[in-house]
């Protein structure tokens, strides 16, 4: 747990702003027994703005970009340099996971959303359950379309915005790993994990969906 510490003192001036995560895991025995919680602690590291997020921890790195969000292109050096500083601090000799996570609240401005006229992913509920329907959750786990060999799970439901107004959740999350855990492989890996999670979300929304954006394709 010295790492963090030396980290935050050579990214103090761009990342300035200290907090400490405590996530508890539940191990379980080899007999299928609970042995009791583990304490997990990660610095985060936060910008003046409050936009980018550096979390590190033992045996874990994360990098956050938080809304408004910016292209891929533009948070990448980011990811390049703090994977860098963790690698010559930390010395880890390979990796065992690396994942690209995506999550998109979508606030459609309808009283009651036809979700088909604005996704492609949707749940479709026989008419004898009740129509309209109301909170939902739905999660698939595919192969990803650009890069197979990757894992990709996308979630899609209900969610609301931080002032209580309803909106959908569109959550893609592609995950990667090396055969060896080969170091030099993980750049390469966040890149091809993106390229994913755009192409998936692209093929999970429709014209409409693209036109409430204001946007084009996802970047």
């Amino acid at each position: 747990m010295t790492i963090p510490g030396r980290f935050y003192e050579r990214v103090k001036d761009r990342f300035p702003n200290v907090s400490a995560q405590v996530q508890f895991d539940i191990p379980i025995a080899p007999t299928g027994g609970p042995t009791g919680p583990m304490a997990r602690e990660r610095a985060q590291l936060r910008s003046p703005d409050g936009l980018r997020l550096v979390q590190v921890g033992r045996d874990i790195l994360v990098i956050n970009r938080l809304r408004p969000y910016s292209e891929f292109a533009e948070w990448r050096p980011d990811f390049v340099e703090m994977l860098a500083l963790y690698q010559e601090l930390a010395q880890p000799s390979s990796f065992a996971r690396v994942g690209v996570r995506y999550l998109n609240k979508i606030v459609v401005p309808e009283p009651e959303v036809e979700l088909s006229n604005y996704f492609r992913l949707y749940p479709e509920v026989p008419e004898g359950l009740g129509s309209p329907h109301g909170a939902f959750l739905l999660r698939v786990e595919t192969t990803p379309p650009a890069y197979p060999d990757h894992e990709f799970v996308a979630t899609f439901g209900t969610s609301e915005t931080d002032d209580g107004q309803p909106a959908l959740l569109l959550d893609l999350y592609d995950m990667a790993k090396a055969p060896d855990g080969a170091l030099d492989r993980i750049v390469d890996l966040v890149d091809e994990a993106h390229v994913n999670v755009a192409a998936a979300f692209e093929q999970s929304i429709t014209d409409e969906a693209r036109r409430l954006f204001g946007e084009g394709k996802v970047t």
